[in-house]
Formats: structure tokens, sequence, C-alpha cells
């Protein structure tokens, strides 16, 4: 395993629109979102971003599609895929290793095999990292996220949309509204039938989250349900989170946007609601600030209340993660950098 110094008291600073091939900021916050055709963005500030991509195909569901990104212990690991699962590694969100566990990775695993199966979601905790997709595809790393293994539990669950981890368990959502609890890193998994679609998963404060919508064809259902003991047994989320937006855990509070501002939440029970002008639509918190998202804009605030615009034309993202580039961990040599695309 690699050795952990943590972070020490004089990282090298870069803003990330220069990166290019370069060295990536050590001890500071990272933001990294993914998207379609292997789409890879950065940010140390929320203000400078650094954008690779490869070429359109013309159709999102590639084998280079990136669904979702997780970040532990000084890794970034970004999944996807289509008939395959592309994993991509990086310590620094300049490098990246890329396709770690491809189609000929998987001889003689029974169905679903982890290798050719697209991967919905990934999560760190405890040493492990684990990742599901469709057909209910599990796998696992134990070296981080460098190597994988088909998982196969009985019963089989359903396609993984979204993992999260906290207090020792590891909680994903499936099709079909069914969220699945382990607390042996996978090897097996009990069911709670919550809602009709998928859901994803959110944890703080000892507290999931299970929050889906599905369009009806004239407008979005919406479910969600909450877990006070580590996904024993859930509940109803209280009703004014039922059609807000994503719950976020900034680490003291659980924030979810609504109509004309925000909810502020200290245990995901009860909810205040707070006005605030130009409250993004998609909002990330990076260890001192909140990075905000909508339509391609970017924005920055220290308090929720007031946004400032940083950016714009910035491309979608399927999922984003904030995360900590570790001194030990830089240079990175041997690994090619994802170059900015212009």
């Amino acid at each position: 395993s690699r050795r952990r110094t943590r972070c020490g008291g004089s990282g090298v600073s870069a803003r990330v629109g220069g990166w290019g091939g370069g060295r990536a900021p050590s001890c500071e916050s990272l933001v990294v979102g993914v998207g379609n055709w292997g789409l890879r963005v950065r940010t140390s500030d929320g203000s400078d971003w650094a954008i690779c991509q490869n070429p359109s195909t013309g159709n999102d569901h590639s084998p280079d599609l990136l669904r979702n990104v997780a970040y532990g212990d000084g890794v970034f690991v970004a999944v996807g895929g289509d008939a395959n699962s592309m994993v991509m590694r990086s310590l620094d969100g300049v490098h990246w290793e890329e396709d770690l566990h491809p189609t000929d990775n998987c001889a003689g695993e029974p169905y679903p095999a982890s290798c050719s199966n697209w991967m919905g979601g990934v999560a760190y905790g405890g040493g492990v990292w684990l990742a599901g997709g469709g057909n209910g595809a599990l796998m696992r790393s134990l070296d981080d996220g460098q190597s994988w293994t088909g998982l196969h539990p009985d019963p089989k669950p359903n396609a993984i949309r979204d993992v999260a981890f906290g207090a020792g368990r590891f909680i994903a959502g499936t099709d079909g509204g069914v969220v699945i609890v382990s607390a042996d890193a996978g090897d097996s998994w009990t069911d709670h039938a919550l809602w009709d679609n998928a859901m994803s998963i959110t944890f703080g404060g000892g507290v999931f989250i299970a929050k889906g919508r599905n369009w009806n064809g004239s407008g979005f259902d919406h479910g969600c349900s909450i877990s006070l003991d580590l996904g024993d047994s859930w509940g109803d989320c209280a009703s004014e989170i039922l059609t807000a937006g994503a719950v976020v855990w900034d680490g003291a509070r659980w924030v979810a946007g609504s109509d004309g501002g925000y909810l502020t939440s200290a245990d995901g029970v009860s909810w205040t609601p707070h006005t605030s002008a130009d409250f993004p639509g998609e909002y990330l918190f990076d260890g001192s600030q909140w990075i905000g998202l909508s339509g391609g804009n970017a924005s920055t605030s220290s308090d929720l209340d007031s946004w400032t615009p940083t950016a714009t034309g910035l491309p979608g993202f399927r999922a984003w993660v904030a995360g900590t580039v570790l001194d030990e961990n830089l240079p990175v040599r041997g690994v090619p950098a994802c170059e900015d695309n212009g």
C-alpha cells in the first residue's frame, strides 16, 4: 500500500487553467467533474477550469462515457462505460490511468461479469473501493483503484446507479427503487424496496438519504427516504426536500436547493428554509467554499446567500466530487496528462 504522509505546510499552488501537462496544486482542494466521451474537468478555486474530452462519436453511450466519480485517500476514480466497465484513476486530476478493468480482464467470471457491464456508481471507504452498474454487476478494489475483482452476491441486485459509504457501510441505489446495504465491503447485501425508480445515495452526520426523481411523460415523480441507523431501516424524508434539489453534506449540515433559495438541516430530519438569489442548480462544498453550476455557468459562495459568477461555457457533468491532492503523490510520473482541449 502507498505511504500516507498527509499534507505538509508548503503545498505548490497553481491556476487550473495553466496546468496542462504540469504539476497540480498539492494539499489543496481539487474538484473533478466527469461526463460524456471521457470528459474530465478540474478546478482548484471554482474560477479557473481545465477541460479535456475525447472527440464526440454522436452517441454518448460510448466505451469512454464517465458516469460517476469519487474520491478517497488521495485518489480520484471515475467509472462508466457502455458494454464495458471503464475505470479511470488519477492522483492529481491531471494525469489519468485509463481503462483499468478492460473487457478481457474477467475471463471465467460468472454473470454479470464486472468488466463487460457499465459502472454507474463508485465509492471509497475503509481502504476499499466499490463500484456497481449494469445488470447488477459489482466489483471491488483493495489497491487504491488500480485493479478490480468482480463480486457476485446472492441474490443479484438490480442495475446499480449510485454508491455511497459511511460508518462502515456501503449503500447502493438500484433500478426499481431498491436500496441495498452491505456491512462487509460488498460480499453480502440487504435489500430495501423504497420507491419505483433509481435513487442517489448520500451520507453525512451518521445519516443516509436516498433521493430520486423520474420523468413520467408530463412531469417528475419524486422519491426520498432517510435512514438514521446506517441503512437498517428507512422512513420518508421531510416533505420540504421531496422535490428539492440534491442533498449535500458540508461536514456540519445538510443543504438542498429549493425554489427561491435553499434548505438546511443539522440532522436530515428537520429543515429550515433560506432565501438566496441565483442559487445554482448544482452545488458542491470543496472544504472551504461552495461551487455552483447552472447551465454551464459557474459561481462560488462562502455563505450560500450570495453567489459570485466565476466562469461560463462549461460542459455538462454527469457527476463531480471534491478531494485533496496529497504531497506524497506529486509529481505524478509515468502517467499521461489529460490535456486541456482548448
